[in-house]
């Protein structure tokens, strides 16, 4: 079989980062069509590639030529558009969020299942180096019990966005939980286990999107019963970092760079900190999780077997959104009650 013909929809800033110099460094993969409707953007990416590719806006167009796609689109017409692929023959690498409602995840994944065709959920954090540390230590037993975890995950935003569907629940399907949040959702509950107890606040208060959320989740999997709580923001500065606390010992993770875990403990009252890597990150640097998802993609494809993450691996993160979205408390806002507190004022 030669080069997997590829076609990337959308050509926003996920294409111009990653998916596209992904695609382009991939010796098994030619990226045979760009398409977003601002075709002056998709000109310029294949400008500035030097790309053999057609550049169009209407996405049906690209499943003609192309084995596969990477659908980077707008949220809401993910699974939509996912579907169409499918029914037209076409393999699907699917950006997050994967759906923004866990029916239609389902209905996604029941196409892909008629056609028999491959429907791989674009999940990044699977691939960090950080979640196979965390396996390791985890089960060597070198830090004792669980007992609990933090993540929290923060910053004004910043993403260059090329349009203002972030913006809009219809199209986004919500705000930091389901853009960000999933991320480490998925994370926890591959590391972790299943959530049987969940707890979610966040500051929409009903008429837009979330901007700040807290999740407290209790987890049962194969360390036990772990509780932890996830905090976002899109609003100021967290402390991105990844905390799991252990009889033991603490494990630290920094969200922006997930290659390395600090182990820290005292040692006769003194304080120790011990950094885990794997070692070819140290001899080679830090793997690159969209190469390894993209080229599970197209060995998938060729060796027709199911990828390693797909669309029914991540229909349990989205079902939990769904709960969340739909169980939401009110997030504390001490300002929103100033005038409770001071005499004289009411509202």
């Amino acid at each position: 079989m030669g080069q997997v013909q590829v076609g990337i929809l959308g050509c926003g800033m996920i294409t111009q980062k990653w998916h596209l110099p992904t695609a382009l460094a991939n010796a098994d993969v030619h990226v045979s069509a760009l398409v977003d409707s601002n075709l002056r953007q998709a000109s310029r990416l294949k400008d500035i590639h030097r790309l053999d590719c057609v550049v169009i806006s209407d996405y049906r167009q690209a499943f003609e030529n192309t084995d596969a796609i990477i659908n980077a689109l707008p949220n809401h017409l993910h699974a939509p558009v996912n579907m169409e692929a499918l029914r037209a023959g076409v393999h699907v690498l699917c950006e997050k969020p994967w759906a923004t409602n866990a029916a239609d995840m389902r209905a996604c994944c029941d196409v892909a299942n008629e056609t028999g065709l491959v429907l791989a959920a674009a999940a990044p954090w699977r691939w960090v180096e950080g979640r196979e540390l965390f396996e390791m230590v985890f089960d060597a037993g070198l830090i004792g019990a669980i007992k609990g975890y933090r993540w929290q995950h923060g910053a004004a935003f910043d993403w260059p966005s090329s349009s203002n569907f972030y913006f809009s629940k219809a199209k986004a399907g919500g705000g930091v939980l389901i853009d960000e949040g999933i991320h480490f959702i998925d994370f926890l509950l591959t590391l972790f286990g299943p959530a049987k107890h969940v707890r979610y606040l966040d500051d929409n208060w009903g008429s837009g999107i979330e901007a700040n959320a807290s999740l407290i989740m209790e987890h049962e999997g194969r360390y036990g019963n772990v509780t932890g709580e996830l905090c976002l923001s899109r609003t100021h500065r967290l402390e991105n970092q990844f905390e799991v606390q252990c009889t033991e010992a603490t494990i630290e993770l920094d969200s922006r760079d997930p290659s390395v875990i600090t182990i820290c403990r005292e040692i006769d009252g003194k304080p120790l900190e011990e950094t885990l890597r794997l070692p070819q990150t140290r001899r080679d640097g830090r793997r690159n999780p969209f190469s390894l998802q993209l080229a599970d993609f197209v060995a998938s494809i060729r060796e027709r077997r199911a990828p390693a993450v797909g669309g029914q691996d991540v229909v349990k993160t989205m079902e939990l959104i769904d709960y969340c979205y739909a169980h939401a408390e009110r997030i504390e806002e001490i300002w929103a009650d100033v005038a409770d507190s001071l005499p004289g004022l009411s509202r």
